[in-house]
């Protein structure tokens, strides 16, 4: 006969096992480790904060909650963010312990209000922390990576939230879903109606921005005045798969990072850079005559070690570009052999006349890898106004922030030029950031990326041309974009969302602070 009270206590048993604090951490912890950077599942990125608030909430002492979830971000984010940041070990260290802090922190902040506000400003609470923090970092940063909105990209309806709020009206909606579940989870039979109604309310926002969204497509897509343009990046000369293209990559980061290097050295690098102009200037003249009216190279496709041999380089282009009668963003990085004389990362905007209207130079370099041996970029994002649009331009890098490039959106720019190099890891989330750039700011979208994912968006995120630099054959991309952009509302309003987000968590803690007498003991 089965033994009825050995099944009660199994069942108690398991109850109590899913109902610890541990165990959601550890849930929490595994989903947040394969939702976003180098794995991205969309859903898993809604559900890895409830777990973890489920986990801090519950805890019984506040210190081990404290350092649990620490410990579950320090775990979590190198396995997410693994080979995706160029940095050395003792960088990354640094900025995996320090980042754990700062992610720490709006749970802490949600748990010491808990209780201490109404309900639904309660639920507030944590997203507004949330985005509080990750944008007041992104001011000195001038970089967003790892924010969740990025993972959304695919959903267009969605998307389209952030030609009004940017990426951190997206970022506060999935994370306003962790509270109110929890408020729901938690309930009882007095608090259960109003958890209820707070989902209910939530159900109904979620569902006004994805009417917007889709509306926004329907009633406005873009028109039949589409732009021919064409993106080519260079062939594969530092694939790292033989001992010969391992040595150029170890030769040219000598001559990159300002190292002496011997006469030998230098010139069978500038001999193997000098193999591939012929292919880029032939792919141009061939792009140029299938009927493409703006060619963009990817990020340093040419690159020139000496004044003279740049000049020649320039020189060419433009006899190309005038002979052909095109737009041409050429994608050109000086890297001087001489030590005493830092590199110019630019991008030079030639016109059908074969003058060169516009020099841009990258804004912002890579922290670390680039940053010290570059020359500082520019302040702006490249402008010129044609008879037809008014063309951008940026520098891969440039794209990671939506602060930098909101000079873009006031600018009025409809086509944005935009040469990339990436690197295998990176490839997949680097693309989604750079579509979000091209809604949030109402422009298309034309990014050449050697060793990434070329693309060609318009500005409502619809992929009208992409090629993976690791499947292609020939590196060009030819696209139709709409040759006119529109203002969006995020253009207008800038950050006002993320400000409101600072001013509120202040009043928040604050507020809850003063009524509530925090003391040391009755916090921790």
């Amino acid at each position: 006969m089965m033994n009825c009270s050995n099944i009660d206590t199994g069942n108690s048993r398991l109850r109590h096992l899913f109902s610890s604090s541990f165990v959601m951490m550890f849930l929490g912890g595994t989903l947040l480790a394969v939702s976003n950077g180098r794995w991205i599942f969309p859903l898993l990125v809604w559900i890895a904060p409830i777990l973890l608030m489920r986990s801090f909430r519950s805890s019984r002492q506040l210190w081990k909650a404290i350092l649990g979830l620490w410990t579950v971000f320090c775990v979590a984010t190198p396995v997410a963010w693994f080979g995706l940041w160029p940095f050395p070990p003792l960088v990354m260290a640094k900025i995996v312990t320090l980042g754990s802090v700062w992610a720490v922190m709006p749970y802490l902040v949600d748990r010491l209000v808990l209780g201490r506000l109404p309900s639904p400003v309660q639920c507030v609470v944590f997203p507004s922390a949330v985005v509080a923090i990750e944008f007041t970092r992104s001011l000195s940063t001038h970089s967003t990576w790892g924010n969740l909105a990025y993972t959304q990209t695919e959903n267009l309806p969605l998307l389209q939230f952030a030609s009004i709020s940017g990426i951190w009206g997206i970022s506060f909606l999935i994370l306003l879903l962790a509270p109110i579940a929890n408020s729901l989870w938690s309930a009882n039979a007095a608090s259960r109606g109003t958890a209820l109604r707070q989902l209910a309310a939530y159900g109904a926002l979620l569902a006004a921005v994805l009417v917007y969204g889709r509306a926004r497509m329907t009633l406005s897509p873009p028109n039949g005045n589409h732009l021919r343009a064409a993106m080519i990046s260079p062939p594969e000369l530092m694939a790292l798969d033989s001992e010969e293209s391992i040595l150029l990559f170890q030769n040219f980061q000598k001559v990159f990072t300002k190292q002496a290097v011997d006469t030998e050295t230098l010139d069978c690098v500038t001999s193997s850079f000098a193999e591939i102009e012929d292919e880029l200037f032939g792919a141009i003249e061939m792009q140029a005559q299938a009927g493409a009216e703006v060619i963009v190279l990817s990020e340093a496709a040419l690159i020139s070690f000496s004044e003279s041999h740049d000049q020649a380089l320039v020189t060419r282009a433009q006899q190309l570009a005038k002979t052909q009668g095109i737009y041409l963003g050429l994608a050109i990085a000086k890297v001087p052999s001489n030590p005493g004389e830092k590199n110019e990362n630019r991008l030079l905007l030639v016109d059908p006349s074969g003058a060169i209207v516009q020099t841009y130079w990258k804004h912002q370099t890579i922290p670390v890898v680039e940053e010290p041996y570059s020359v500082p970029g520019s302040a702006d994002p490249l402008a010129y106004h044609t008879d037809k649009s008014v063309f951008g331009g940026v520098i891969c890098y440039d794209l990671d922030s939506p602060r930098y490039l909101q000079g873009a959106g006031a600018k009025g720019i409809d086509v944005m030029l935009a040469p990339t190099g990436d690197w295998p890891a990176i490839k997949d989330i680097h693309a989604r950031m750079a579509t979000m750039r091209a809604v949030e700011q109402g422009f298309s979208l034309l990014r050449p990326a050697n060793h990434g994912i070329s693309l060609a968006v318009d500005y409502q995120g619809r992929t009208c041309g992409r090629m993976d630099h690791y499947t292609a054959s020939d590196y060009q991309l030819a696209s139709l974009v709409p040759r006119k952009g529109v203002t969006t509302i995020y253009t207008k309003l800038g950050d006002i969302l993320p400000w409101m987000c600072v001013i509120f968590s202040l009043f928040a803690i604050g507020t809850s602070a003063l009524k509530n007498q925090w003391t040391w003991r009755s916090l921790f």
